[in-house]
């Protein structure tokens, strides 16, 4: 017997989406044998900090734990980016409303999905400017 197609879900920050993502990481820390080693992982360097429904670069200093990933096109519009200028402001917090509807729709991922910290390349890593 063949089994039941995923549903199509159209709307990522809908019930039935966050159910079949969280179906998923179930699966693979359940029955994967290397995605369970990797549930408690180190951590790069900085994090991004998304409790408490706030947002804030953090030094992770050797920590291990688990983490979501955003991987995703910078494009060719200008976007919010940690500088060498600006990394202790953004260890201090990081303002909603200047953060893309791509990174804002990643973090509510993340904090219905119950994790604490996110990568997101442009707002953890140090660029040289």
């Amino acid at each position: 017997m063949e089994a039941e197609p995923e549903p199509t879900i159209r709307d990522t920050s809908s019930y039935a989406a966050m159910k079949l993502v969280q179906g998923w990481i179930q699966t693979c820390l359940g029955e994967h044998e290397a995605c369970e080693i990797r549930h408690r992982t180190a951590f790069p360097p900085r994090l991004l900090d998304v409790s408490n429904h706030s947002v804030k670069l953090v030094l992770t200093e050797g920590q291990e734990g688990s983490y979501l990933a955003l991987s995703h096109c910078w494009g060719l519009t200008q976007i919010i980016r940690t500088e060498r200028a600006n990394i202790k402001d953004r260890m201090q917090g990081i303002p909603w409303q200047k953060l893309s509807k791509t990174f804002q729709d990643a973090i509510i991922f993340t904090w219905k999905l119950g994790y604490r910290y996110i990568w997101i390349d442009s707002l953890v890593r140090r660029n040289s400017s």
